[in-house]
Parts: structure tokens; C-alpha cells; sequence
């Protein structure tokens, strides 16, 4: 069942054959001008209703805040909770958890796109649009840090789900990974298989952040 809701959520637009073109994907052509470029202040401009903002720039700011927990358990209870909801088909109960979710950490990917999906089921096209936006554009910002071909071009995310994520919404589905390392940074290959016609890919992220989160933090419980 949460294998089903994930394919679910993977539909917000593939780009095509091949992962070469993820780097055309989804981010809003350009940025607005904020009232900040902290993590705070870019959430409260989304939370007004202003999509066109620096999602890249947002992101990077969650993983410079004290908020920032990309192995936190409390998330994973609410991940998983969510996924139950929507795989039920309750979608009073995933948005609820999606809005749970996102008051701790609005770049959640699977958050909005579930959301998205209720609030589209629900009706409500406005809610499901603006979700919809913020997911593309956190999507897009993940695109244009490389193109996942090698360790030297790969793609950057802050959180390791990430990675399902953004193959998700791509069409494909990961079937292994492995954690590598480069130039002293470490990296996971991917492989993953498109859903639609089986062909095989190897898909390089950047995993050195949320890991050297990690890394401080086991440091932190030991002493």
C-alpha cells in the first residue's frame, strides 16, 4: 500500500525520456524580490500566497536553521503517517498531517505533493495549485544543482528521501542504492527503473550534508 500511494504522487509532471532532461525541470523562472533571504521570512512570503520566490535560495536556508533534522524521528512518524492516510484515501486526515509536517519543515516534497493531490480531490484547486507550485519549484531546485550523471555533477539534496522523491516525480522508481565516496564527499548511486518503460538509470546525489548533519549528531549523543 504505501508502494501504491508513492506511485500516486509521482505525477506532477515527467519531462521526458531519460534523466538528462530532468534539468528542464519545474522552477519558476525567476525570483522575486523578498523582505529576506532567511528561512523564516521566505516561508511567511509562501505562506502569503507568493510562489515566486527563490526556492533554492529557501531550501538552503532550512539546512542553515536550527530547524533543520533530515533523520529527526518525529518526521518519520509523521511520513509515515501521512502516506497511511493517503493510501486510504483519507484525505481530511493526509492533508492534516501534510500541514503537520510542513510547520516544521516547509520544503517537505512528499508534503506538498500529497497535499496537492487531496486538495485536488477535495475540490479545492487553489490549495492543490499552490501547493503543486512550491513542489515544482523545490523539484526544479534539486534539478538545477547538476545532472545526477556522475559524483561530479550530481545532484545536491539536504535529506536523503529527497532522492525518492524527486525520482518519483520523474517516473521512476529506485530499486538500490549504494553510498560512495569522491574527492572527500560522499555520494549515493541510485538505480532506478522508469515506471512506464523499464529502462534502467544510475543516478548520482550528493548526500554530504544531510550525512555531516548526522555525523554531529551521533558525536553529539555519545558525549
Amino acid at each position: 500500500m504505501r508502494g501504491e500511494a508513492l506511485s500516486a504522487i509521482g505525477a506532477i509532471g515527467t519531462v521526458g525520456r531519460g534523466l538528462a532532461l530532468l534539468v528542464v525541470l519545474l522552477a519558476p523562472a525567476g525570483a522575486a524580490e523578498t523582505g529576506g533571504t532567511g528561512y523564516d521570512a521566505l516561508v511567511a512570503q509562501l505562506k502569503g500566497g507568493d510562489t515566486n520566490i527563490d526556492f533554492a535560495t529557501l531550501r538552503q536556508a532550512y539546512a542553515a536553521s536550527p530547524r533543520y533534522e533530515p533523520y529527526g524521528d518525529d518526521a518519520k512518524r509523521l511520513k509515515s503517517a501521512l502516506f497511511d492516510a493517503f493510501a486510504a484515501k483519507d484525505c481530511t486526515r493526509a492533508t492534516q498531517t501534510a500541514a503537520q509536517i510542513l510547520e516544521a519543515n516547509y520544503v517537505n516534497i512528499d508534503a506538498h505533493l500529497i497535499a496537492d493531490r487531496c486538495y485536488r480531490d477535495m475540490g479545492d484547486a487553489a490549495r492543490a495549485d499552490f501547493h503543486q507550485a512550491i513542489a515544482r519549484g523545490l523539484l526544479g531546485a534539486i534539478a538545477g544543482t547538476g545532472d545526477g550523471q556522475s559524483p561530479d555533477t550530481a545532484f545536491v539534496v539536504i535529506a536523503v528521501e529527497e532522492e525518492v522523491s524527486f525520482l518519483r516525480a520523474q517516473g521512476y522508481d529506485v530499486s538500490d542504492h549504494a553510498l560512495v565516496n569522491h574527492a572527500g564527499r560522499r555520494f549515493d548511486r541510485v538505480e532506478a527503473t522508469e515506471t512506464d518503460t523499464g529502462d534502467a538509470a544510475v543516478v548520482f546525489f550528493d548526500v554530504e550534508r544531510p550525512l555531516s548533519w548526522l555525523d554531529r549528531h551521533l558525536e553529539r549523543k555519545k558525549e
